[in-house]
């Protein structure tokens, strides 16, 4: 008992404490009551908006910040320094027609080869040392000696005139020209002349005298000297000062012989000429120093500005009889060059392996290029954040213009109603039955056939997007505006006289704006959406300019899709976390001006 009036005591001595009351103008009160701070507050209690707006922002920090740090630039394309490809820089071929090594002086015209073939091709059981007697149309008599018969049947031959030197009719003996005859030669004619049979050739001191016709009338013949050679070899000056020797009959008639007898040199016209037979090929030396190649194989320039080098020729005939594919030479600057050898119908095509000016296409991420390059060999990060800058400005100008027609017209619709309403309704309803896609394509290939810039073409694609979305914020401002224009406060605007304008545009909009600002936010998404995929259609922004729906674009390779994904899935996934940054942004603006929201 006596507790409880100790207490009762106590608190009676305590005065009461007055309750705080706060005046009108009191910041505190003020910031109780804001509605823009329960908003605000309302919004950063949603993790999902707070996720969207952090993702946002670090996209435009990415899109219109990143470029500034970069360094390179949109349309700078990098080369692939280790780039190459075979280019054809020679051909070759084994020689198969006979070529021809005349005396100056002397004449082996068409015909006589003609007729030299002619015989050749009736000849048969051919041997070296073997002759061939033949005559051309003109009634010239020549003579063919075998030099050298090769394993695939190409012969080498020495041509020389042939000389009447005695006709012998009844015995009786006449000379044409009695100093080519000494008289143990005269001896040898005389005794066959006076014989009615004997051999057709007749063996005196190296020369072959013939003899022709039948019984006491014979003629006889011999052989001058050679004036004319075939070969199928090819002489070729491995050194310029010898390029003469090259064409000259006499030099070529003692390599032939000297090669046809082993002999190990030549001396010809006071220089020694080593002979070195290596296979089919010989290349002959002065001094220890390659001046000439012998060889049936015949290599050609493609290109007359290209000069062969020695060691290219000789290391491309020895690689060719090995049946080799590829082959390596010293060029001209001293670098090692590697070749390629490709047999085409009996052509060999000789192609170098040589640095080209390549753009690095697709190459992957490293330490220079973070997300690798496209297909024009231009840094994809880079052409990212540009193209980041074209989608968001492209976003945000279009909802500007899409709520700026929006609130004109469906603000005027909805407060006026009646016929205005009725007709700006069916205006609405005429710009729904435009096929967007369809025009925009249309429009597109307007804008093609003109060549409009780029940034006109991206300025253009902007105001038509908006001229053909505003209906549906058209039909929302109406809406509201038709629930709001009968409460109070619009009644007591029309009261004090205040103008039709300055209600509906200072009283009614402003109490849509909330609904507007969700709408526009949620909107944006659906406005870059639209716009990736008119990149993706190559409708977009053109080369080099960027869009990340026209950096998709390049998805349309299969190549691409399977080999290069950091061509495409960055763009993508950039669409992708902003659609939903602009969407979580939405919902979570929606949620905060709600007043139903519970707290």
């Amino acid at each position: 008992m006596l507790k409880n009036r100790f207490l009762l005591n106590k608190n009676a001595q305590q005065p009461e404490k007055k309750e705080e009351q706060l005046a009108l103008d009191d910041a505190r009160r003020i910031k109780v009551l804001s509605p823009s701070m329960m908003v605000f507050k309302r919004f950063i209690r949603n993790k999902l908006a707070i996720i969207g707006f952090v993702i946002i922002v670090i996209m435009f920090i990415f899109s219109f910040l990143g470029p500034l740090f970069s360094p390179y630039a949109i349309d700078q394309k990098f080369m692939d320094n280790d780039a190459f490809e075979y280019r054809r820089y020679a051909t070759a071929r084994y020689n198969v027609d006979p070529r021809y090594y005349v005396e100056e002086g002397s004449e082996f015209g068409t015909g006589a080869r003609s007729a030299m073939l002619l015989e050749l091709g009736k000849a048969k059981n051919l041997q070296v040392g073997s002759t061939i007697d033949f005559s051309d149309s003109s009634g010239n008599d020549y003579m063919l000696t075998v030099m050298d018969i090769s394993l695939d049947g190409k012969i080498s031959s020495a041509i020389s005139s042939t000389i009447e030197i005695a006709k012998a009719s009844m015995g009786e003996v006449t000379w044409y020209d009695e100093s080519l005859v000494d008289e143990a030669m005269l001896g040898v004619i005389l005794a066959r002349a006076g014989s009615k049979s004997g051999p057709k050739e007749i063996e005196y001191n190296d020369t072959i005298i013939e003899v022709s016709g039948k019984q006491v009338d014979l003629t006889f013949t011999i052989s001058g000297e050679p004036f004319a050679m075939t070969t199928y070899d090819v002489y070729r000056a491995l050194d310029s000062d010898y390029e003469a020797l090259c064409n000259s009959f006499n030099f070529a008639y003692e390599m032939e012989v000297a090669r046809m007898s082993n002999i190990p040199s030549v001396e010809y016209d006071g220089v020694t000429f080593i002979v070195d037979e290596d296979g089919d090929d010989t290349v002959v030396r002065v001094n220890n120093q390659d001046v000439i190649l012998i060889s049936d194989i015949v290599i050609g320039t493609e290109s007359s500005g290209t000069v062969l080098t020695n060691d290219f020729i000789l290391t491309a005939i020895s690689t060719i009889r090995d049946k080799g594919e590829y082959f390596t030479f010293v060029n001209n600057k001293g670098e090692t060059v590697e070749t390629q050898i490709n047999l085409v119908n009996s052509n060999y095509y000789l192609d170098t392996k040589q640095p080209v000016q390549l753009f690095l296409a697709n190459a992957a991420p490293n330490s220079e290029h973070w997300l690798g390059t496209e297909n024009n060999g231009m840094d994809v990060l880079t052409r990212l954040m540009y193209g980041g800058r074209i989608s968001l400005m492209v976003g945000f100008v279009v909802i500007f213009f899409e709520i700026i027609i929006g609130v004109v017209i469906g603000g005027i619709s909805g407060y006026f109603g009646g016929v205005i309403d009725t007709i700006l309704m069916r205006l609405v309803d005429l710009f729904n039955a435009i096929p967007f896609y369809p025009m925009i394509i249309i429009l597109g290939n307007v804008m093609d056939n003109l060549k409009v810039p780029g940034i006109q073409r991206i300025f253009i694609l902007m105001a038509i997007m908006g001229i053909l979305g505003w209906t549906g914020t058209a039909r929302v401002v109406r809406g509201q505006i038709l629930s709001l224009r009968e409460q109070d406060f619009m009644v007591a605007t029309e009261a004090t006289g205040i103008k039709t304008s300055r209600r509906i545009f200072r009283h009614l909009v402003p109490n849509v704006m909330p609904l507007l600002i969700v709408q526009a936010s949620m909107g944006l998404g659906g406005v870059i959406i639209s716009e990736a995929t008119l990149g993706f259609l190559g409708l977009g922004v053109k080369y080099p300019m960027a869009s990340w729906g026209s950096i998709i674009n390049q998805a349309t390779d299969m190549q691409i899709m399977r080999t290069a994904w950091w061509v495409w899935i960055p763009a993508g996934a950039l669409i992708l976390l902003t659609v939903l940054g602009f969407n979580f942004v939405g919902d979570g603006l929606r949620d905060a001006f709600d007043p139903k929201m519970k707290r």
